[in-house]
């Protein structure tokens, strides 16, 4: 056991034997409080819901570790105000805006508010310090989500040419737009789910801000997610949890219906999952696509298929298989 971590290990012990009073105490202890972008005491007040701790922490921690862990947990339970509202008040501390600008920008975008997102990410560059300084929150909000909110709020000449985005090796995005949110559009896909050929669909779960949408792609694929269900596993966590999990499976097709209902950091996040995994994206937008939407894909390679004969095309009904010990005749 090494003195850096002493603390860290032994409050973990002390959490899991249900001693959560003293595991606080000896995080409260520790000379090094942040560890690769995560406090353990903050988390570890988040986990157990001990909200009013964890702001009177907030306000005394430097890094703005605790201030995400924060955050984090009022956006799970729905409350997204709140939750801007500690980044924006850790932002007001001397250097405050470095630390959290991207995770409010991240979170505004998530919200669908991208001209307030813009306006912290140019709050930040037009602050003092180095290009070096600029790059680590620039690098957190991924590459779609930087060109868009370095573009504008809507489409206009600065967004990039159609032929410069395809990505060697990878197919693109395909959007499916039902206009009219017709249901054979819906049941084309579900008949199409398959997963022995490689062939999931995602209904996400009906949520504020989709919060279950990387927990329903997990248990679509397969994959058990009770034991973490719980507040203390992030959105974050979860989207890093999918693109493990799409890394190292054999090529997959993902349909997402209900995609209408993503707000477009979402949309981001799987366009990622697209460039990144061995799984292809069809996002079915039930209804017109909105501006926001519309500039947020000319920054990204993708097809947009409409009509209910192009959904048959891409989603052909899985084979039915004959009941076993029928002989021909019977069939």
């Amino acid at each position: 056991m090494e003195p850096s971590n002493a603390f860290d290990l032994l409050a973990t012990v002390r959490e899991r034997q249900g001693r959560v009073d003293e595991a606080i105490a000896l995080l409260r202890r520790r000379e090094v409080t942040s560890v690769n972008g995560r406090d353990a005491l903050a988390d570890l007040l988040a986990r157990h819901g001990r909200i009013e701790e964890l702001r009177a922490y907030t306000d005394s921690e430097y890094h703005g570790h605790a201030a995400r862990s924060l955050a984090e947990v009022l956006e799970e339970r729905g409350d997204e105000e709140g939750a801007t509202a500690v980044y924006r008040t850790f932002a007001e501390k001397p250097h405050g805006m470095w630390r959290v600008a991207h995770l409010l920008s991240q979170l505004l975008v998530r919200q669908g508010r991208v001209d307030e997102a813009i306006a912290a990410m140019r709050t930040l560059a037009d602050s003092p310090g180095s290009a070096d300084d600029l790059m680590d929150p620039i690098n957190a909000l991924g590459e779609v989500g930087v060109d868009v909110l370095a573009c504008g709020l809507t489409v206009s000449r600065r967004c990039p040419p159609r032929g410069s985005l395809a990505t060697e090796g990878r197919p693109p995005v395909t959007v499916v737009v039902d206009r009219h949110d017709e249901k054979r559009f819906t049941h084309a896909a579900r008949a199409a789910h398959h997963p022995p050929a490689g062939h999931f669909v995602v209904h996400p779960t009906v949520a504020p801000r989709s919060r279950f949408l990387w927990q329903d792609i997990l248990h679509t694929l397969g994959q058990d997610t009770r034991a973490r269900s719980g507040s203390s596993w992030t959105m974050d966590e979860q989207h890093r949890t999918v693109h493990t999990a799409l890394s190292r499976r054999p090529r997959c097709r993902i349909t997402v219906l209900r995609a209408h209902r993503l707000g477009e950091g979402l949309w981001a996040d799987l366009i990622h999952l697209q460039l990144t995994t061995n799984a292809e994206l069809i996002l079915v937008h039930h209804g017109e696509p909105g501006e926001s939407l519309a500039h947020l894909l000319r920054h990204c390679d993708h097809r947009t298929v409409t009509g209910y004969t192009g959904m048959l095309r891409l989603h052909p009904a899985r084979p039915v298989l004959p009941a076993p010990g029928l002989s021909d005749a019977d069939r």
